[in-house]
């Protein structure tokens, strides 16, 4: 995939996001004014239904808000973007699926750096997060960490015990993503771009 069909997918997932968001709050507002309209009474179950459905509203709201700002990744792949915001993005494309798998995933940057090649970057990095998630058992742990020149992936089926200098170094690359076994536990890195 080209830079320019990397921008046409980014514009056509924030049209839907922009979409959704107008959708969503039409729900939130029709359901404002139903409970307006709807008496209280003795009757908890209604206003159980209106704390729930407004629960839900805000997560639906949240998730939109989150994708609509991986679309705009999208817009110029080649300009550089702060490395918070990418692996922001990253966690996002694998977050329902290590919940699935009960993997807990965090990052800790010290520091934002600019990325150059961002989207490249940034696709690089999910297809490396999960190959991590797919590989490790349920209740371990998936940190991201950067050291200023790549950005280092520990994964540890034991909940985080492992460490930059006893855990395996799996791979090392400024290459494509890679499938990588973290079953064990173990670090990956993948170098930053150079501007």
């Amino acid at each position: 995939m080209n830079s320019v069909d990397l921008t046409a997918v980014g514009h056509g997932l924030a049209g839907l996001t922009h979409d959704m968001k107008n959708v969503l709050a039409i729900i939130g507002e029709s359901i404002g004014l139903v409970n307006d309209l709807v008496p209280a009474g003795p009757d908890e179950r209604i206003a159980s239904a209106f704390e729930r459905i407004s629960r839900q509203l805000d997560r639906a709201d949240g998730m939109v808000t989150r994708w609509n700002r991986f679309a705009h990744t999208f817009d110029d792949p080649e300009v550089p973007q702060p490395l918070s915001h990418l692996v922001d993005q990253a966690l996002l494309l694998v977050d329902r699926r290590a919940r699935s798998r009960a993997v807990e995933v965090d990052a800790v940057l010290e520091n934002d750096l600019e990325v150059p090649g961002a989207v490249a970057f940034l696709l690089r990095l999910a297809v490396l997060l999960e190959s991590a998630v797919d590989s490790l058992p349920a209740g371990s742990r998936l940190r991201v960490t950067s050291d200023g020149t790549r950005v280092i992936v520990t994964g540890d089926p034991g909940g985080m015990t492992a460490t930059a200098r006893s855990a395996e170094l799996l791979t090392d690359t400024e290459g494509p993503g890679r499938q990588v076994d973290f079953s064990r536990g173990g670090i990956a890195a993948i170098r930053l771009p150079r501007p």
